[in-house]
């Protein structure tokens, strides 16, 4: 057995002092009333008033001198017959109509946008500057399309009359954001001829047309009247052709080909038609002029119903299609020509066509080898002379032979088909014997 360790005279004090100060402890607590603590009693309390129906007014107190307790009226506590009708006109102490709160945002900006535009038309000088540059500002925080539409006659006047470098820059910024939060046709179109007599004048500055050319674009764009339209296609047809800017035909061709999906006059038609196939003959045309003329034939050329027209166009698109630098030209430029071949037939038509085809199958661009394949099978079977298919057997048959695309062979295929068939003699006719 081992000797248990002797405690020492430290230890055995702590031990009383623990002992007497917890039975000091349990005396002063028999010493309370068992009522005066409840440690759930808070929580039941907050839990009660808490359920609807034991939901009544609460007390609470009032940092008053005498420290009186005063009830507070919630809205059940309010008995009916207090209550007055905020209509009744009888009596005085009738509840005022609520006062209206004005939306913050787009009503005050309205309000200053009409101020500046106020400035802008009777000022001058250096105030007009600012207000046309602090006008700019506010305008793209603005929605509302009714206030916009009385804008624009005095915005217009500003950007494209007035003498004022700075009043025609900014006050044209402003009006750009109208032209493109505003959605009605009608309202639209009193800027659109504004726009468009800037852009056909001769005395007009670079920056105006340019200007008129790209507001233009915006604008013929939302609008869906076609006798509207037809008035607008000539001017649009001549700047996109002949103006010496390049900004100004492209942007202005971008509106002429939106107003050209949208009417169906054949004359302003053939008349677009003429003009852009013209640019695509000329060899002083540049690059984009090109484009933006094949991109329109092709999306007009399926609406015109003239097969004369059609016909005397087919040389050439197919030069166009097959001849042209520019991937893009001779893309739709080639479509404009697939249009017109689903329209004319006449022989004496297409076979212009047949030259620039055959040699364009030797062309080092896959896509227009394969275009003109697609072009000889669907033109050749149209052709009924025997010389003219003669001379294609060479060249269809070396595309044939030598190419490694399947499509470009099976074109090939189909036409050379069609000109043997054409091309075979047909048995002589049986003569009845003689009895």
């Amino acid at each position: 057995m081992t000797a248990e360790p002797k405690r020492s005279r430290g230890s055995n004090l702590a031990g009383w002092l623990a002992m007497v100060l917890l039975f000091a402890f349990s005396c002063g607590c028999e010493s309370r009333k068992e009522d005066d603590y409840d440690p759930g009693a808070a929580f039941d309390d907050e839990t009660d008033r808490a359920l609807p129906e034991n939901r009544q007014a609460e007390k609470v107190v009032v940092d008053k001198p005498d420290h009186v307790e005063t009830p507070r009226r919630t809205v059940e506590a309010i008995p009916a017959a207090e209550v007055k009708s905020p209509v009744d006109s009888n009596s005085d102490d009738t509840i005022p109509p609520p006062i209206p709160i004005e939306p913050v945002g787009d009503s005050r900006r309205v309000r200053d946008a009409r101020a500046l535009l106020a400035r802008l038309a009777d000022e001058q000088g250096q105030s007009q500057r600012q207000a046309a540059v602090a006008l700019s500002g506010v305008m793209r925080e603005v929605e509302d399309q009714m206030a916009m539409a009385e804008w624009i006659t005095p915005l217009v006047e500003a950007k494209l009359k007035s003498n004022d470098a700075t009043v025609r820059e900014y006050s044209g910024r402003a009006l750009m954001r109208v032209l493109q939060v505003i959605d009605d046709p009608w309202t639209l179109q009193a800027p659109t001829e504004a726009l468009v007599d800037e852009l056909s004048s001769d005395s007009a500055p670079l920056k105006q047309r340019q200007y008129s050319a790209v507001a233009l674009s915006v604008t013929v764009a939302k609008i869906k009247d076609q006798a509207f339209l037809v008035d607008v296609v000539g001017p649009l047809v001549t700047a996109t052709t002949c103006d010496p800017d390049a900004g100004v035909r492209e942007y202005a061709g971008r509106a002429l080909m939106r107003a050209l999906e949208k009417t169906d006059d054949q004359w302003e038609l053939q008349s677009a038609a003429e003009a852009l196939v013209n640019t695509l003959d000329s060899e002083l045309s540049l690059l984009k002029q090109r484009q933006y003329a094949a991109v329109t034939v092709a999306s007009i050329a399926g609406k015109i119903s003239d097969e004369a027209f059609l016909a005397r166009k087919i040389e050439s698109l197919v030069m166009a299609a097959t001849c042209d630098p520019d991937t893009g030209v001779r893309q739709y430029a080639g479509r404009a020509f697939q249009r017109v071949l689903e329209k004319v037939d006449d022989e004496a038509a297409l076979a212009p066509a047949l030259g620039p085809l055959a040699d364009a199958l030797g062309h080092k661009e896959t896509k227009t080898r394969r275009y003109a394949a697609w072009a000889l099978a669907t033109v050749v079977p149209r052709i009924k002379d025997a010389a003219t298919l003669e001379e294609l057997i060479g060249p269809l048959s070396q595309a044939a032979s030598n190419s490694q695309h399947k499509h470009i062979g099976q074109y090939c295929g189909r036409a050379l088909k069609s000109i043997r068939t054409r091309l075979k003699p047909k048995p002589p006719a049986k003569t009845a014997p003689k009895k």
